[in-house]
């Protein structure tokens, strides 16, 4: 093959692969953190979590622990803002921009980690709920259980499920 020929396969190889590459999705350690406390006694939890926001009791009579968290997002104004027509005291038409807040560009993400326990108080359960509920390794540091680390491998088990 030609030298310039070599030449150029080897530029499109290149660029070929840098459009194959993707940035992967931020690690979410949500889950995995809070599943760390599955059989754990309770009172560990409310040590190191603080006070729960909730507290039900399951149909079977066990206490559920509940804590919420939320965050605000603040997305950037539309490029046609929402108008609303109003009339003035003079009984004139006049176009102002929208009091809805749901097109105030603010949204709202609450995520929930319960906890459920037995009539021993250990935990024996665990459920998540949530949109957007992306938690990094600040998170796991600060949140998982000390006596079961949130480890790769626990993270890929929990993929598989």
């Amino acid at each position: 093959m030609h030298p310039v020929s070599l030449f150029f396969v080897a530029i499109f190889a290149i660029l070929l692969n840098s459009c194959a590459t993707t940035t992967p999705p931020p690690a979410n350690y949500y889950d995995a953190t809070v599943q760390s406390w599955q059989g754990s006694p309770v009172q560990a939890l409310l040590q190191h979590w603080g006070e729960p926001d909730s507290k039900t009791i399951t149909p079977q009579g066990y206490m559920t622990y509940s804590y919420q968290k939320s965050t605000y997002h603040l997305y950037p104004p539309s490029a046609t803002p929402m108008l609303e027509t109003t009339v003035t005291a003079s009984g004139k038409n006049i176009q102002v921009p929208t009091a809805n807040p749901e097109h105030s560009g603010y949204q709202t993400s609450t995520c929930t980690a319960s906890f459920e326990t037995n009539n021993r108080g250990i935990i024996i359960a665990t459920h998540t709920q949530g949109k957007h509920c992306i938690m990094g390794t600040e998170f796991v540091k600060k949140m998982a259980n000390p006596r079961h680390p949130v480890t790769k491998q626990f993270l890929l088990d929990d993929d598989t499920q």
